[in-house]
């Protein structure tokens, strides 16, 4: 499939926008802004178009959009087993004193979608997301969990826990690290070798942390059924080396590609979930990419 629908004057980057990682902080762009240039949002309406769902999943955004403001919410395309779906992350770093409480947020999408997730808004979380997929978009299922993000102290690096919060309680779902990419590369391969799921006599470490990514900070995460590697504030032609790399639908390379120079004065976070075989091969089994709404 190719996407040459035009694109919605909504997209077009703006001299005040905000530049912002998917911790919701600052950078610095990387270059000015090119004529033409876009927000990183094109890409995410991309992907609806893509997957079918450009009826649906915009007014979505809008009611998201509506509630918290622009460039208050993360967004983040999924890619897992050739289905795409959508993550948004809601921000609240005053916890418990709530500027965003998720029951105000789940009331906003009850128009939209069928919503039965249960909320905690009394714990200390200082984000909380959702998933959207096909199904729950068109009303075939109903948005029944949320994820948790909560601090985890550790030892002067920044890290969190996520827990998953739904119909049957609370699990632990994701522990992870940021480690800095210039100074701390060495404490992020020593996290991501000590899991117990493979041998790490085996693996190559440009396996796991590629170096085509440049990043400017590294995440490690320990989850339920993966391991994770996130390559945070990479640039737009490593956005597109990473689409490529953890197969994601070629049509959104292609669309990338094509717009790399209207990208390019953005910095992009990345991530993929790996599996890794008994001969240290790793596969990627899900692979995601962040943007700002």
């Amino acid at each position: 499939m190719t996407l040459h629908a035009p694109l919605a004057p909504a997209l077009a980057a703006k001299p005040s926008d905000p530049a912002l990682d998917f911790c919701l902080w600052p950078y610095a762009r990387p270059r000015p802004p090119a004529p033409g240039a876009l927000r990183t949002e094109a890409l995410l309406d991309a992907s609806f178009a893509l997957a079918g769902v450009g009826d649906v999943m915009p007014p979505i955004v809008e009611a998201i959009r509506a509630r918290l403001g622009r460039f208050a919410t993360v967004w983040g395309l999924k890619h897992m087993a050739g289905r795409l779906s959508w993550e948004f992350y809601v921000y609240d770093y005053a916890r418990r004193e709530r500027a965003h409480p998720s029951a105000a947020v789940l009331d906003a999408l009850r128009p939209l979608i069928e919503v039965t997730a249960p909320t905690a808004d009394d714990a200390p979380w200082f984000m909380f997301s959702f998933e959207i997929d096909e199904a729950i978009a068109r009303g075939r299922a109903p948005l029944d969990r949320l994820d948790l993000y909560t601090g985890l102290p550790s030892d002067g690096i920044s890290a969190g826990i996520c827990h998953g919060l739904g119909p049957e309680g609370l699990e632990l779902r994701n522990l992870y690290w940021f480690h800095d990419a210039a100074t701390q590369a060495q404490d992020a391969l020593a996290k991501a070798l000590a899991s117990p799921r493979f041998d790490a006599r085996r693996v190559a470490p440009e396996a796991l942390f590629w170096p085509e990514m440049r990043a400017a900070t590294l995440v490690v995460a320990q989850k339920r059924l993966f391991d994770g590697i996130y390559f945070s504030r990479i640039e737009a032609d490593a956005l597109l080396a990473f689409l490529r790399r953890a197969g994601f639908p070629p049509a959104l390379a292609a669309w990338t590609q094509a717009h790399l120079p209207a990208l390019s004065h953005h910095l992009f976070d990345a991530g993929y979930d790996h599996s890794i075989g008994p001969d240290g091969a790793v596969t990627v089994e899900k692979g995601s990419v962040y943007g700002l709404l």
